[in-house]
């Protein structure tokens, strides 16, 4: 299969896409090309350098992409070029302007021929069988959103709670959305507990969490964290969800939580207080995995694609 994909520049979208092309992989021989979409460059920037690209590359069976900059670009290259179309993550253009939408169940959109719901943001991981990381832990911080207040107070008593309960080396790393207060006195934590060692996210390399998240036994989590708790999920890891006061319970990201909590998937900070818990909380499983099968099985149904072997000029038709 050819696939091309369109990279919107932003990591949490193309971690997605890359997800569930290396599982798609896992199952059938792939080339995949891909192509720049970035958000910062203007429409017509963005259509013209698909329309250059696409021109000298082999004709695509798909075409995938995440992100609402990639959205119009997926469109027009599908018209010029031919292949079918797959987006990730709740589209800003009708549902049928694409041949496949992989979209998380927490959008709120219902399933259909169309649309595949995922239970949570796609990512990379891969569960670590047999689990390693035994008596280490990762924890992952991240800062005010649209969806969640930052209660400093809060997050540091809750931190401080789960160093002082099961003996775990703890490695915390922040994100770009962290106050710098709140890195103050995480590092002032650090001086005061041995095992715990802060590293701060402009000091972590590519693929920092990933090699984290399979060697740890435990990892922690902030609620407004939703990808990175999607990705400590995926890595079997035993997940534990520090509480950040909501600005409204109605948010669909607070719901998504509260329905990994209802599910028994995730444990808040609070199970630290509890000794001799078992825990007692589910496998989740590997979207990218599941999805990949579904795509493989949408695709079997579309060939032959009937598609027009005098394709439009990209440019022209651009114009």
């Amino acid at each position: 299969m050819i696939i091309w994909r369109l990279m919107d520049g932003k990591p949490g979208h193309e971690t997605q896409s890359a997800g569930l092309l290396q599982s798609v992989a896992r199952r059938t021989p792939l080339q995949v090309f891909e192509i720049p979409c970035l958000a910062t460059h203007s429409v017509v920037q963005r259509l013209e350098t698909v329309a250059r690209e696409g021109r000298r590359l082999p004709l695509p069976d798909m075409i995938v992409g995440a992100g609402h900059a990639t959205h119009l670009a997926l469109i027009l290259a599908r018209h010029w070029f031919g292949g079918r179309s797959l987006v990730l993550m709740r589209p800003s253009l009708p549902v049928q302007c694409f041949d496949l939408v992989l979209v998380p169940e927490h959008d709120g959109m219902k399933e259909s021929s169309r649309v595949i719901t995922t239970k949570g943001m796609l990512n990379k991981i891969r569960p670590a069988m047999p689990r390693q990381g035994e008596g280490r832990g990762t924890m992952l911080i991240g800062g005010p959103s649209k969806a969640f207040h930052w209660k400093e107070d809060r997050i540091l008593s809750q931190i401080e709670t789960i160093l002082a309960g099961q003996e775990i080396e703890w490695k915390l790393t922040t994100s770009r959305r962290t106050p710098a207060t709140t890195l103050r006195h995480l590092r002032g934590l650090e001086r005061e507990r041995a095992c715990l060692t802060v590293v701060p996210a402009e000091e972590t390399h590519t693929g920092w969490v990933a090699d984290h998240l399979r060697a740890s036994q435990h990892v922690c989590v902030s609620a407004d964290s939703m990808s990175m708790i999607f990705e400590a999920l995926t890595s079997g890891a035993v997940t534990t969800i520090l509480d950040v006061p909501t600005r409204s319970p109605k948010h669909r990201l607070v719901r998504a939580v509260a329905n990994l909590r209802d599910e028994g998937f995730i444990a808040d900070a609070a199970h630290w207080n509890r000794a001799g818990d078992d825990w007692g909380l589910r496998s989740f499983p590997c979207e990218a995995d599941r999805c990949a099968g579904l795509v493989l099985e949408k695709m079997l149904s579309w060939i032959p694609v009937a598609e027009s072997t005098d394709l439009p000029d990209p440019i022209h038709t651009m114009a």
